[in-house]
């Protein structure tokens, strides 16, 4: 009996065993169960970590983008500020009576344009500073400042210039008078009228012919010049060895209008008048041995471009219409015309990398002709800054800028591309661009051309003088300050450009490279 006891009780605890085995085993598959979805939530956690992590870096790259942006744009809006500051404190330069201050104006509206990053040959920047420049050599008694001598010893009278041309050896000006003067004038600015007649300073006539020249042109190879007159002769000129070595006669020796050297520099074209008054244009070789027609027009053409590739020659004359010839076949390939002006063109000039004509008419009006679009018949906007006919058409050899001299005896230089611009292609198309007023001439504008670099301009007028331009405007800045021996006055500061001080303590603009004072108005 006892042993049955110790079996069941044995049993019993065997039992008690196993179902808590069983229970431990339940326990263990909740507990893994719980670990499991505990892994997945964690699991899930980071998931959603990571995404929100993406996304907190894309909202703050967005947030950088947007704060470069408005501070892109706060600079922009300072720079803009500054510009039209610059521009109001250069229109009121125009208004002042007295020369210093004017000069003073003047002067901070161009560090202002300078420091905001401005666009280069602004008229607004560059007009006041030489009008003021003027009228300081004036008060100076010294008011054709930039005038080269231009009568020779001995000469009483010079006609109008009929042609310039400037070299690039030695930056002489060589210039033809309608009474047959050829001159050759050093090109430096004088002190004082006295230095300026000196007899070592005057021109040099190289050549003299008692008969009226219409033109004068330049060799491509910068050392021979030719000058053309009304008896049918073209004369040569040797700029080494300082001589007319050669002298040709058109084909009918009747009044040469006008000529241009070949591309090569081994021929001349040659618009010729004929008997019926209509005109020839003719190919000349150099030796004048060899005569070819390019083309024979009923019209009277007086005026002639070549093209920088040689491939065009254009002419106008007494007539509304431009012509373009292929100079190879002598076909006319274009005639440029608005039907709906009847203005005849007085001057024209190729622009010198290929795209561009710019034309000059009897009423001042300037329309510069787009080559690319010439089949289109897309007619260019007329452009008036001038009051009288537009005599004398030029571009710089960069085919940056055009000048432009009138018979209202004033002249306009005008911006037609900028190599370090890119957003604008065109500048003279855009309203930044406004084209610069020279100072008003004496007497009719004839004649204008550039040096080599393009830095200067020249104008030649009526009288025979000639005077000079920097295009610019750092030149004039620097020879404006040489006038200006004192600060400007705290008065002439605080009436007329203000200052940036909440308080009114100092004197000073905000500018993105420091403070602009009046004492760092000329450093």
């Amino acid at each position: 009996m006892q042993n049955f006891n110790i079996l069941f009780c044995f049993l019993l605890a065997l039992q008690a065993t196993t179902l808590s085995a069983q229970m431990n085993d339940e326990e263990c598959k909740k507990a893994l169960e719980e670990a499991n979805k505990t892994r997945l939530y964690a699991q899930e956690a980071i998931r959603h970590c990571k995404i929100n992590a993406e996304e907190a870096k894309m909202h703050l790259e967005k947030a950088r983008y947007e704060l470069a942006k408005s501070r892109h744009e706060l600079v922009k809006a300072k720079r803009f500020q500054i510009l039209m500051r610059a521009q109001a404190i250069a229109a009121k330069s125009n208004y002042m009576m007295e020369a210093s201050a004017k000069g003073f104006l003047a002067q901070i509206a161009y560090q202002l344009h300078n420091k905001a990053n401005g666009t280069p040959y602004s008229a607004y920047i560059y007009e006041p500073l030489i009008k003021t420049l003027s009228l300081l050599q004036i008060e100076n008694k010294n008011p054709d400042f930039n005038m080269l001598p231009h009568m020779p010893l001995g000469v009483r009278r010079l006609g109008r210039i009929r042609g310039l041309a400037i070299t690039t050896i030695g930056e002489y000006c060589y210039s033809i008078e309608e009474g047959g003067h050829l001159l050759k004038h050093k090109i430096r600015q004088y002190n004082t009228p006295k230095e300026r007649n000196e007899k070592q300073n005057l021109p040099e006539i190289l050549s003299k012919k008692n008969y009226a020249i219409h033109s004068l042109a330049l060799s491509p190879q910068k050392n021979i010049l030719a000058y053309a007159n009304d008896r049918g002769l073209l004369n040569f000129y040797d700029l080494e060895k300082n001589e007319v070595f050669l002298t040709i006669t058109s084909h009918n020796q009747k009044r040469i209008w006008d000529f241009e050297f070949a591309t090569n520099g081994d021929a001349v074209i040659l618009a010729t008048e004929e008997n019926d008054k209509s005109t020839s244009i003719n190919y000349n070789s150099f030796d004048g041995k060899k005569t070819t027609l390019v083309a024979k027009t009923e019209i009277p053409i007086k005026t002639i471009a070549r093209s920088a590739d040689g491939h065009y020659i254009a002419g106008i004359g007494a007539s509304p219409k431009i012509c373009i010839w292929d100079s190879k076949t002598g076909e006319q390939i274009y005639t440029l015309e608005d039907i709906d002006y009847p203005q005849s063109p007085t001057a024209l000039a190729f622009d010198p990398l290929g795209r561009f004509l710019a034309v000059g008419y009897q009423d001042g009006a300037l329309m510069i002709w787009d080559l690319e679009e010439a089949q289109l018949d897309k007619i260019p906007e007329r452009r008036y800054l001038h009051k009288a006919s537009i005599s004398s058409l030029a571009f710089d050899q960069q085919g940056q800028r055009l000048i432009a001299g009138s018979l209202d005896k004033s002249a306009t230089i005008w911006t037609i591309r900028l190599k370090k611009l890119d957003t604008i292609e065109y500048p003279f198309l855009h309203p930044e661009f406004l084209p610069i007023r020279l100072p008003k001439h004496d007497n009719w504008i004839t004649a204008v051309a550039f040096n080599s670099l393009g830095s200067k301009a020249y104008t030649g007028c009526s009288d025979g003088s000639i005077r000079f331009w920097e295009t610019h405007p750092d030149t004039y800045a620097k020879q404006l300050c040489k006038f200006l021996s004192i600060d400007m006055t705290k008065n002439i500061w605080e009436r007329f450009i203000g200052t940036d001080d909440p308080e009114k303590l100092e004197l000073y603009i905000n500018t993105p490279d420091g403070k602009l004072t009046p004492e760092n108005c000329c450093n």
